[in-house]
């Protein structure tokens, strides 16, 4: 999951990382303390990538497969901005059961949640034919 979303909105590999300074005022607020259920890991919740883009510090997080049997939960993503208190954006994106598409879900605004395509073929093991 992470390589597709990678592939598809272009995060560079030669990015810097994110200031872990942000990680305290991003775990505070209500998105992030919304999704710790859903959260891969134990407390404190562990950061599985980050970078910093445009004055953007954006954290990465996993989170725990919805099904029994499934490999991938899907994973949290976070903006925060030197400006700003609280994050800037929070999303989730989590693969569809054909594993072609994600549910991108807006934290902050949940009437801005979408369905996007994946690029590549379907994971394996995932079906193709709709089912």
């Amino acid at each position: 999951m992470h390589d597709a979303i990678s592939e598809q909105f272009g995060v560079a590999e030669d990015l810097p990382c994110a200031d872990s300074a942000f990680l305290a005022p991003l775990k505070r607020s209500p998105e992030f303390r919304g999704l710790r259920p859903r959260l891969a890991g134990q407390p404190p919740h562990p950061v599985y990538d980050s970078w910093l883009d445009d004055g953007f510090h954006f954290f990465v997080f996993q989170l725990v497969p919805h099904a029994a049997g499934a490999e991938d939960g899907g994973l949290a993503v976070f903006a925060m901005h030197p400006d700003q208190h609280e994050p800037v954006s929070a999303v989730t994106v989590v693969p569809t059961d054909t594993g072609s598409h994600a549910a991108v879900t807006d934290l902050r605004t949940p009437a801005n949640s979408y369905i996007a395509p994946l690029p590549g073929p379907p994971a394996p093991g995932y079906q193709t034919d709709g089912r």
